[in-house]
């Protein structure tokens, strides 16, 4: 079992969590820029470890709809959203380090907003 990994933990399970956080971040389906889901399938399917993974893609931040342009969390929630989907398993953070992650950036963006909302 690799360092740092619980039992029964798998690998795979923070790449569900990115594609939840890409539709969180984005508003839109995983791979909505594909017109057919087949499409999709065909990609995942045809895949292997000398490809580049394939994953959702990210829009520019200034399409996103709802983010704060003065959130520093962005930039952190969008590193947290690649490594989860990284290619390597190993280099992807177990779920629940994943989740503490996420909900520390949680914080800081409810406490940031506090700041701003304080005369």
């Amino acid at each position: 079992m690799p360092a740092g990994q619980h039992a029964g933990e798998r690998r795979d399970r923070p790449i569900s969590f990115a594609i939840i956080m890409h539709g969180a971040l984005t508003w839109l389906p995983p791979y909505a820029e594909y017109d057919d889901t087949t499409q999709v399938m065909a990609q995942h399917a045809a895949w292997n470890d000398s490809q580049p993974i394939f994953r959702p893609q990210l829009p520019p931040d200034e399409e996103l709809p709802q983010v704060s342009r003065g959130s520093s969390s962005l930039a952190a929630y969008k590193q947290l959203m690649v490594e989860c989907w990284a290619q390597r398993p190993e280099d992807r953070p177990s779920f629940g380090k994943a989740a503490d992650r996420l909900q520390a950036l949680i914080l800081a963006e409810q406490a940031a907003a506090s700041e701003r909302a304080s005369p």
